[in-house]
């Protein structure tokens, strides 16, 4: 148990209150529990104390890793615990290098069987069953599965079982009754198409989307209307516009879900549309999954930038 895990991250507004926000040492239950007995500090009715919300990832591969890095550069999501099968050094030293993104900014190490990554340490298990994993103990709310293996309803309940409260799950699921973040617009079914296209390159995708206008319409139209959503609040963060000629390696790092290609929109016969749009298929992905977490526990949104 580490005797200097009490320390100050930062302050935060909540209801209008000013809120001072702690990181504990995810091993520290004496401290949380403390904590959660002493809501109101005293000599300022202004302040209380709040803890923010621990996250879990299970599954270290490409889209677990690219969740780490984004979890401790985020403020309000607290990550306390990684689960993954795979030797840990081989997983600090994964961190350490990458092919795409470089070398991480952070210094990583694996003292006494835990990760430890620009000085926070984070507890690392390697467990097959979620159902043994400790969350409870570790007061985890919300795990990101991103092993690619627990798709169903039955596996994804065995991190909910272990103390879980939420579970995201980063790959398609195999369960109907499994919520999904994406959902088909039915008015649009046979009006609406699209494909993306990799080619044989580590990351970056482009996708071709074809729907028919309810009216005629122009290239510019459209792409006024991109621009228009982009620079709204409701997309910040999610949707991009771009004018200049990109290719794949433009967009890796790039955040967002979608980065569209105004250049290469096209409208024929006046009602065919067709739109081109960039994503980051690890980074950008990886960054909504996140958004949609924050969603989850009520943490409020911070505009995300561009990083590795």
């Amino acid at each position: 148990m580490a005797g200097n895990s009490f320390s100050a991250r930062d302050r935060l507004t909540i209801d209008g209150r000013m809120c001072e926000v702690f990181r504990l040492d995810p091993f520290d239950r004496r401290l949380r529990n403390l904590l959660r007995s002493h809501s109101q500090p005293r000599g300022n009715p202004q302040v209380r104390w709040c803890e923010m919300p621990n996250v879990a990832i299970n599954g270290l591969g490409r889209i677990g890793r690219a969740a780490l890095k984004i979890l401790l550069d985020a403020d309000g999501l607290d990550l306390v615990a990684v689960n993954d099968i795979a030797d840990l050094d081989n997983l600090a030293y994964l961190l350490r290098y990458d092919t795409v993104y470089g070398r991480y900014h952070r210094a990583v190490d694996t003292p006494d069987g835990a990760l430890l990554v620009g000085g926070r340490r984070i507890a690392a298990f390697a467990e097959r069953d979620p159902a043994n994993l400790p969350w409870a103990d570790l007061g985890v709310d919300l795990v990101l599965d991103c092993t690619g293996v627990f798709k169903s309803e039955d596996g994804l309940r065995q991190h909910i079982q272990a103390g879980a409260s939420f579970v995201i799950l980063s790959a398609p699921t195999t369960s109907e009754t499994v919520p999904t973040v994406a959902h088909a617009v039915t008015e649009l079914a046979g009006r609406f198409d699209g494909n993306a296209v990799r080619a044989t390159i580590p990351v970056g995708s482009i996708a071709d989307i074809v729907f028919v206008a309810d009216r005629p319409t122009t290239a510019q139209e459209v792409n006024d209307a991109f621009q228009q959503e982009a620079a709204s609040a409701q997309y910040q963060g999610i949707l991009g516009v771009s004018e200049d000629p990109l290719v794949s390696a433009d967009i890796v790092g790039d955040p967002r879900a979608a980065i569209v290609d105004l250049d290469l929109t096209r409208v024929v016969d006046d009602t065919l549309v067709k739109v081109m749009a960039w994503y980051h298929n690890e980074w950008g992905f990886t960054h909504q999954m996140i958004r949609e977490a924050r969603s989850t526990l009520g943490v409020a949104e911070i505009a995300a930038e561009p990083g590795r």
